[in-house]
This record gives structure tokens, C-alpha cells and sequence, in this order.
């Protein structure tokens, strides 16, 4: 989940201020990557109980339809 975002990393310089800004954009790379990859497991996971929640009404709904057949005549005929 840490892991650099795109795998973009970089690397200090000689100097103390270029260290301290390698160190910052790594950090920044890296909460960035943490970010997106949370975002795309939630919608993932989001996605799968969706589709756990409408196969379940289908499986519901499956043994039902051949009685939709005689229900839609006689609802066509009383409306009508």
C-alpha cells in the first residue's frame, strides 16, 4: 500500500536541502500511491457487493419469470 506511486522515487543530492526535498518527494509520492490504490480497493469492493446483491435477486426472481407469462395476460385483459 506504501509503495511509490508509479514508482517514482528520487534520490538525494549532496547537499542536506537536497536530501531533505529527495525525502519530501518521496513521502508525497508515496501518500499519493497509498491514496489511489485505497480508492481503487473500496470501488472494488463496492463493485463486488453490488453484484453479490443483484445475483441474489436473480436467483430470486429466476423460478418466478414462467409465472410473469400467465400474470401479464390476465393483468392485460383486467386493465384493458
Amino acid at each position: 500500500m506504501f509503495s511509490p506511486w508509479r514508482r517514482i522515487i528520487s534520490y538525494g543530492g549532496r547537499g542536506l536541502e537536497d536530501r531533505l526535498k529527495a525525502v519530501l518527494d518521496n513521502l508525497v509520492s508515496r501518500a499519493i500511491g497509498f491514496v489511489v490504490r485505497l480508492f481503487v480497493l473500496l470501488a472494488a469492493i463496492v463493485t463486488m457487493v453490488v453484484i453479490c446483491l443483484l445475483t441474489i435477486i436473480e436467483i430470486i426472481i429466476w423460478p418466478l419469470l414462467p409465472l410473469a407469462i400467465p400474470g401479464c395476460l390476465i393483468a392485460g385483459l383486467l386493465w384493458a
